[in-house]
């Protein structure tokens, strides 16, 4: 009895309070496993459902990025063939006055021979002198 008494006299109320805290722990930890054990499997859920929904957004993104791409595209080759065809008509036009143009230096050169070498020396001696004078 002496060391029973000794050693409830030893201990201290905050010892027996954490003792009984202990004690209380030991029986409760076995829920607290139980109950993280199951946070874990509905947060690994959670988790696996977060990922299949941002699967499942990231393919639409993916796809409406697709659809826009394509119309994009579509538009941009609608308007380069526009463009195409104004540059080929407005080459067509160029060389066409290109053409008479020449046609008609020539026409003037064969009816007014005399002007025209006299027009060309003259042409010809002013560019001589911008070059020379720089």
């Amino acid at each position: 009895m002496s060391t029973n008494t000794e050693t409830a006299i030893a201990e201290t109320p905050a010892q027996a309070a954490a003792d009984d805290l202990r004690a209380a722990a030991g029986v409760a930890g076995e829920g607290v496993t139980s109950a993280a054990s199951k946070l874990k499997v509905a947060a690994s859920e959670k988790a696996h459902q977060a990922k299949a929904y941002a699967t499942e957004k990231a393919g639409k993104a993916k796809e409406f990025a697709s659809e826009k791409a394509a119309v994009a595209k579509d538009f941009a080759t609608e308007k380069a063939a526009i463009a195409k065809e104004k540059a080929a008509a407005g080459w067509d036009v160029s060389c066409t006055k290109a053409k008479d143009l020449h046609t008609h230096s020539e026409e003037y050169v064969r009816a007014n021979p005399t002007k025209a070498i006299l027009g060309a020396f003259g042409i010809g001696v002013v560019i001589g002198l911008i070059v020379r004078g720089k």
